[in-house]
């Protein structure tokens, strides 16, 4: 190999390696913006999904709308009279749990899309985590309108039905004493509102309720809006006016917080700097391209000295005398049988499967000899000293000679 193909051959390894790189590094960033682009209840978003519909509704009444993480609004909890929507609970991590339900207790108003149960609850892991339904079925999907039943919320009481094709009710009774319900019965209601120290927590039956699609079902077919919009802008707010100028609600993103377990608990890789991260990658890159261009090769494939055969007459010589010596006559003569048999066959044309019977009136014919003696040569027998052995021995070489040499395939 010349210097100039092996300088090639470098070349060309690193051109390889760095694509890879490249290669991956845009995977990671398209899956990132899709995952991203693709977020339910986004106060943002316009898709089925997406709570944009909603969040220009409270604009134009003058709240002031914003969206946030788990984690930062766990930071910063919302203070007295503001609000917070939190359209996937069972995404939250005990500690951010339990610091919207103290936020609740310090006056915030807090609007969950499912139970914010206790911390237990969570010990193995995270709740059952929602499904997103696809965006043609929210959109298609006709209404189920569902009346106000005994509702013991003041600022909902006149209020029409709402749509609940996509939600399922609340417990009532796992809610508290002071729970208040709407839509619904004693047991469970798609509107439970609680108190909670100076504030109030209301769990709706699902986070479906205010998305884009079902704020008017079926808009294609002529579908025609129902009270679930009403119902959000009486709710999203500290008084009975609901959400009004100046209210703040903030809209908490339906994703888990990277890299924290059910518990709290945080990835140490997670603490590391980000200049410390992107070193470990490198390297990790480095070896990567390191071990592949060190394992290829780059000359011609060895070829290994096979060992030295050994005749075949010396093998047959070499296994009869070890048969020999080890006192078997009887072994060397079932071979020497299998192999008369086996030769015999094939040139004679006798199917391997053939009972040996069948082989014996194919020589018999073939060679005028008796039948009898022929079975006793070819067939299995008792064999018990070395002069029988040799008898044998003289008498299927003579029947070799006389059938296969004088035999001719036709």
């Amino acid at each position: 190999m010349t210097a100039a193909t092996r300088t090639g051959g470098a070349g060309r390894g690193v051109w390889i390696g760095g694509l890879l790189i490249v290669a991956g590094l845009v995977a990671v960033l398209v899956l990132t913006s899709r995952q991203s682009a693709g977020t339910p209840f986004d106060a943002s978003s316009s898709a089925p999904d997406g709570y944009r519909a909603l969040a220009i509704l409270l604009r134009e009444r003058g709240a002031e709308v914003r969206t946030t993480t788990a984690a930062r609004a766990a930071e910063d909890p919302p203070s007295a009279g503001q609000v917070l929507v939190v359209p996937a609970p069972e995404l939250l991590t005990a500690p951010e749990r339990r610091a919207f339900r103290e936020a609740a207790e310090a006056g915030a108003v807090v609007a969950t899309g499912g139970p914010l149960v206790e911390d237990d609850a969570f010990e193995d892991g995270f709740g059952d985590l929602f499904f997103p339904y696809d965006a043609r079925t929210l959109a298609d999907t006709p209404a189920v309108p569902t009346g106000q039943g005994d509702c013991d919320v003041d600022r909902l009481v006149g209020l029409g039905p709402i749509d609940t094709a996509f939600s399922d009710p609340a417990s009532v009774r796992s809610a508290g004493a002071e729970a208040r319900r709407c839509y619904g019965d004693l047991t469970g209601a798609y509107v439970v509102e609680e108190r909670v120290g100076e504030g109030s927590i209301t769990t709706l039956g699902s986070a479906y309720l205010w998305a884009n699609a079902r704020l008017q079902p079926a808009k294609e077919e002529g579908g025609e809006p129902l009270d679930n919009a009403v119902v959000a802008l009486r709710l999203l707010g500290p008084t009975a006016d609901g959400a009004t100028t100046g209210t703040s609600i903030t809209f908490v993103d339906a994703v888990p917080t990277a890299g924290v377990s059910p518990d709290g608990t945080q990835n140490p890789i997670d603490l590391l700097p980000t200049g410390v991260k992107l070193a470990l990658v490198q390297l990790l890159a480095a070896f990567v391209i390191y071990a592949w261009w060190r394992a290829r090769r780059l000359g011609p494939v060895v070829v290994e000295r096979m060992p030295v055969e050994i005749a075949g007459s010396e093998l047959v010589v070499a296994v009869g005398d070890l048969l020999r010596r080890k006192g078997t006559p009887q072994r060397a003569a079932d071979v020497l049988r299998a192999d008369a048999r086996r030769e015999l066959s094939a040139r004679l044309g006798v199917p391997p499967g053939a009972p040996p019977g069948a082989l014996v009136q194919v020589v018999a014919q073939r060679s005028g000899r008796d039948a009898d003696a022929l079975s006793a040569a070819l067939l299995d027998g008792p064999v018990d000293s070395a002069e029988a052995l040799v008898r044998l021995a003289d008498s299927l070489s003579d029947i070799r000679q006389e059938v296969l040499q004088h035999h001719v395939v036709t």
